[in-house]
């Protein structure tokens, strides 16, 4: 067995080796507001096995106190990138944001305050 398949025995069950070797190449940004449905969000996504997860130190915090053990202990084969709000805006909302923006104004709207209303 190969190591992904020691690892991720169950997903792979479910979601197939080729899934999850695409989930491993792929970075996800999780910003928004600090709350407990963020915290499970970042939880999720860092146990499915991503390459690089992006996100702010209050919502990192906030993770690890509410499922009570530092993320870090719970990612293996995944980076943490801690950044600040402006960092983020500047990197990602302004090189992908605002590509897609104008293209479907109305679906980003409501998505981006039904994200900050959680």
């Amino acid at each position: 067995m190969s190591p992904i398949d020691i690892i991720y025995d169950r997903q792979l069950r479910l979601i197939g080796n080729t899934t999850q070797l695409k989930l491993h190449d792929h970075t996800i940004l999780i910003h928004g507001a600090v709350c407990h449905t963020t915290a499970e969000i970042l939880k999720n996504i860092a146990l499915l096995g991503v390459k690089e997860i992006v996100t702010t130190p209050s919502i990192l915090k906030h993770t690890s106190a509410y499922i009570k053990v530092d993320v870090s202990e719970l990612v293996r084969n995944s980076k943490i990138v801690i950044l600040e709000e402006e960092e983020i805006h500047n990197k990602y909302y302004n090189k992908y944001y605002n590509k897609y923006y104008n293209k479907y104004n109305n679906i980003y709207n409501i998505i981006y305050i039904i994200f900050y209303i959680i």
